[in-house]
């Protein structure tokens, strides 16, 4: 009788500007730095693409990885900033579960959270990022409902 349990929220960015430009990546860690607490990783390519001018180890996202007390705090400010803040807002749809109860999500800017927006002079832009909450759970039904029990709406 194990229980699921959420492990870790990974929240990912792409930044194609990095490509021609490696210093566009700096803000968007920043960001990534101030939203979760934590100390943010670059990603790199891991093979050369000659369509879309991209060499092998090359800049090209970021990502934070956030457990324990951090994980926490960024799941209860994104139920009370990011999902009650938009407009006829009816829930997550259900097919952003993976098959092994890990739960996905893409947000358009990352304005809505209340650090990046007091900060919003410092930055350009906001750029979209992925969202992944990752669970101990075997399987869909587990994972969303350790999720809904969590707090964060599923459309019926």
């Amino acid at each position: 009788m194990k229980l699921p349990q959420l492990r870790k929220i990974v929240i990912n960015v792409g930044v194609k500007e990095a490509v021609l430009n490696k210093k566009e990546i700096i803000p968007i860690a920043t960001q990534l730095e101030l939203l979760g607490g934590n100390q943010c990783k670059i990603s790199k390519s891991k093979e050369a693409i000659a369509s879309f001018k991209l060499k092998k180890s090359t800049a090209i996202g970021c990502y934070i990885t956030l457990s324990k007390l951090n994980m926490l705090e960024f799941l209860l400010k994104f139920k009370s900033l990011v999902l009650s803040n938009k407009k006829d807002f009816i829930g997550i749809s259900k097919s952003n579960l993976d098959g092994k109860g890990n739960f996905g999500l893409g947000l358009s800017e990352g304005s809505n959270f209340e650090e990046l927006s007091n900060q919003y002079e410092k930055f350009d832009n906001f750029n979209g990022m992925d969202i992944i909450f990752v669970t101990s759970a075997d399987r869909d039904m587990y994972g969303e409902i350790l999720l809904k029990k969590l707090g964060i709406p599923f459309v019926k």
